[in-house]
This record gives C-alpha cells, sequence and structure tokens, in this order.
C-alpha cells in the first residue's frame, strides 16, 4: 500500500507539471516540435518501463505479505489448536479423578455386609449431592465445550476475514493497475491527437505562409513595375516644371537640378572641402611651431633654474667655508685670550720654569 501510494503520488506530480507547462503559454510553440516528441518518446517508455517495475514489485510485495500473513495464520491456528488439546486433555485427565471422595459420603451400603445400622440417615445429610455433583461437572464440560467451540468460530472468522481483506487488497490494486493502464492510453490517445493536431497546424500555417510569400512577390513585382512606368517616381525633372511658367517649379513635384547646376554643386563643394583641408594643414603647423616654441621656452627655463640652483649651492658653500674659519679664529683669539689672562707655567711654553735647573752664567 505504501508503494502504491507513493506511485500515484509521483503521477499526480507529473501529471501537474506536464498541465502547467502546456496551460504556460511561453512554452507553447506552434508546429512540430520534434525534439519534445523524442523526449516525450522517451519519457513515454521510461514510464512504461517504471511502470511495469513498480507493478512487478507490488506483485512481489503481495504475494509476500499474502504467504506470510498465511504462515502466520496457520502458526496461530496450531498453536490455537495445540492449546485446546491440552486443555481437552486436562478435562479428561480431570474427568477421570474421583469427585466423591468427601469422608461422609461413601457408595451404597451392602445390606448383605452390614447391618441394619447402615441403613440410618444422619441429619444434615445430603443424599442428592452426588447427582448435582455429576450434573454439575457436566454442565462444566458443556460450558467448556461450548467456549471452545465459540473460539474456533471466532478464530475461522478471523482467519475468514483476513484473507477477505487480503483479497480486497488485490482487487482494489488490479483496479488501480487498470485506471492506471486505462489512464496511460488515454494519455497516449491525448498525445497522438495533440501530435497530429500540432502536424495539421504547422502544415496549414507552412501553407498561408508560402500563399502570403506567393502575393508579398506579386505585390512587390507590380510596385517595381509601377515605379517603372511613373514619371512622378522616376527622375524625370521636366514633371515639377509648372504650366504657369518655365522658369517656375512645382516643391511638390520636385525632383531635382539638371546636370550642370548638380556638377556646379559638386565643384563649390570640392573647392570647401580644400579650403577646409588648407585651413587645417595652416592649423597644424601653427601648432606644432608653437609647440616647438614652448619647447624651446621651456629648455631655456629649466637651464636658467639649473643655473640659479648652481649659483645658490656654491653660495651656500662658501657661506659654509667662511663660518669654519670664523669658527677657527674665534677659537684661536678664545686660547689666546686665556693665556694672555693666567699665563704658561710649561717648559715648553716657556713659562715661569723655562729657565729651572739651568745656569745663569
Amino acid at each position: 500500500m505504501k508503494v502504491t501510494s507513493a506511485a500515484n503520488r509521483d503521477k499526480a506530480d507529473e501529471q501537474r507539471a506536464l498541465t502547467k507547462r502546456l496551460l504556460n503559454s511561453k512554452l507553447r510553440t506552434i508546429g512540430i516540435d520534434i525534439a519534445g516528441l523524442e523526449n516525450q518518446k522517451k519519457e513515454n517508455a521510461l514510464q512504461q518501463i517504471a511502470l511495469q517495475q513498480l507493478k512487478e514489485r507490488e506483485a512481489t510485495y503481495q504475494e509476500q505479505l499474502l504467504a506470510h500473513m498465511e504462515e502466520a495464520d496457520t502458526v496461530e491456528v496450531e498453536a490455537r489448536l495445540k492449546e485446546n488439546q491440552e486443555v481437552q486433555q486436562t478435562l479428561r485427565e480431570q474427568m477421570q479423578w474421583d469427585k466423591n471422595n468427601a469422608p461422609t459420603i461413601s457408595e451404597p451400603p451392602d445390606l448383605e455386609l452390614c447391618g441394619a445400622s447402615s441403613a440410618q440417615c444422619f441429619g444434615g445429610e445430603d443424599p442428592g449431592s452426588k447427582g448435582r455433583t455429576k450434573m454439575q461437572q457436566e454442565q462444566i464440560r458443556q460450558w467448556c465445550a461450548q467456549q471452545v467451540s465459540e473460539k474456533k468460530q471466532k478464530e475461522c472468522l478471523e482467519v475468514e476475514e483476513r484473507v477477505a481483506y487480503a483479497r480486497h487488497v488485490l482487487d482494489q490494486d488490479e483496479m488501480l493497475g487498470e485506471m492506471e493502464r486505462q489512464e496511460a492510453e488515454e494519455r497516449a490517445l491525448m498525445a497522438k491527437s495533440v501530435q497530429q493536431y500540432n502536424r495539421e497546424q504547422a502544415e496549414k500555417s507552412k501553407l498561408e505562409k508560402m500563399i502570403q510569400k506567393q502575393d508579398d512577390k506579386a505585390d512587390g513585382e507590380a510596385l517595381i513595375e509601377q515605379a517603372k512606368q511613373s514619371s512622378f517616381l522616376g527622375e524625370d525633372i521636366s514633371v515639377a516644371q509648372s504650366s504657369l511658367s518655365p522658369h517656375r517649379y512645382r516643391p511638390d513635384h520636385f525632383k531635382g537640378f539638371n546636370s550642370g547646376l548638380v556638377e556646379n554643386i559638386y565643384r563649390e563643394n570640392d573647392s570647401v572641402l580644400s579650403e577646409r583641408q588648407e585651413a587645417q594643414l595652416e592649423e597644424r603647423e601653427y601648432e606644432e611651431e608653437w609647440a616647438n616654441h614652448e619647447a624651446s621656452v621651456m629648455e631655456k627655463l629649466e637651464e636658467a633654474e639649473r643655473d640659479q640652483r648652481d649659483q645658490i649651492r656654491e653660495g651656500h658653500l662658501q657661506q659654509a667655508i667662511f663660518l669654519e674659519l670664523q669658527k677657527k679664529e674665534l677659537l684661536e683669539k678664545q686660547r689666546q685670550s686665556e693665556r694672555d689672562r693666567f699665563g704658561e707655567i710649561s717648559v715648553e711654553a716657556g713659562g715661569l720654569f723655562a729657565k729651572f735647573g739651568t745656569s745663569l752664567s
């Protein structure tokens, strides 16, 4: 059942997709779609193969399910029969037991062996208890037999219901398969009818296009012939001449100038073009001269700037040398000032101890 429901859902999804594709005007085309038909044939073949495989799997599944159900029913019936046989055996064994073993109740006395006192009856004794006990035992046996038979009937009814349900499932699957087969046949017929309709429409459209093409060709030839024969559509400039005066022309019938005037216009156009070219040439020469002049001026400015930078660098160098000399002179003056202030006592400098230890003679 699960496999069948899944297949039905897949088929319903495919049908909805097909309907959506057919109802979408952007995807429909007029004429025969050979590739679409081939794909449709392949899809139908694959669908038939998949449907056949699905039916085979469903049949195998149903056979296995029925065999499993029969096996389970057989095992259950055998177990119940065995249980009933055990119950019956227990009942038969219980029937063999002595149920009248009460110490106050015994077999009827034998008058030849017993005395007259054995026939006495005590108060509270129940002489009909044995018969009543047998009747109750028989009633219990009847009830047990009735319950066993009712249980068997119930089990038989359950088995019959299961078999009937399995047959109903098989019949339903067969009916669904028949419905699917009929639906596939209807789809195939619909596809053939659509194919035939498309072919007819394509042939009709092709015929209409061919007729329209022939009509257009004939109209074109007639229009060309009319243009050839029409004075209004030709190059005859005399049509534009007014009937009132030979030197007047109708603007709505103007066909152009005469050949001499056209040649004069061409010559004037050529002269204008030559003058424009000469002006452009002069302008290019002027631009080149101005560019050369600017280049020379820039070169001179760069040279002057380089000379100015060199002069500035030389001036800075001379200033640095002059400052260094001034610094040295200042240091020398400071040392001389120190010497003049305190004097020298060293021998090398000729100070106080220069003649120490020497003879004065």
